[in-house]
């Protein structure tokens, strides 16, 4: 009898510390880019793994390599630069119903930040072929649902 509940006990907790390590979050598929972004031919999204926040890449062999970092935590990177006055230019918009901030710094990194989805985006460029790729791409980022 003791054994009986020594061992239903030992079950009853490998259950509950086996449940706690689970996580409530949903699994998101591998090929998910965020924001349903439709990439141009010959790049491929690839998921890091952040500590506080989304992260990830966007490439293509040979080309650019837009890197993105999404959560509460993750700031508004687009500010920086206008704040830091590095900003070869920097503009304001709505796109899909989102605040967007856009800016080029002077060494040519663009970034972009979805203000109200904490969606933040941005890539060394060194062609105005970059700059286009990372606009053709980033702009159909769309905001998470109820945002």
């Amino acid at each position: 009898m003791t054994t009986r509940i020594t061992l239903s006990a030992l079950l009853l907790f490998i259950v509950t510390f086996s449940a706690l390590g689970q996580t409530s979050k949903p699994a998101v598929p591998e090929s998910y880019v965020p924001g349903d972004i439709r990439l141009l031919e010959g790049y491929k999204h690839v998921r890091r793994q952040g500590i506080d926040t989304t992260v990830g890449e966007i490439s293509k062999a040979g080309g650019l390599t837009i890197r993105y970092d999404i959560g509460r935590l993750a700031g508004a990177y687009a500010a920086q630069c206008q704040r830091d006055k590095n900003c070869v230019w920097f503009k304001r918009q709505v796109v899909n119903g989102s605040e967007l901030w856009l800016g080029l710094t002077k060494e040519g990194e663009i970034l972009a930040t979805f203000r109200g989805d904490d969606a933040n985006f941005f890539a060394h460029t060194k062609s105005t072929e970059d700059i286009v790729d990372f606009l053709a791409m980033v702009l159909t980022y769309r905001s998470r649902p109820g945002k």
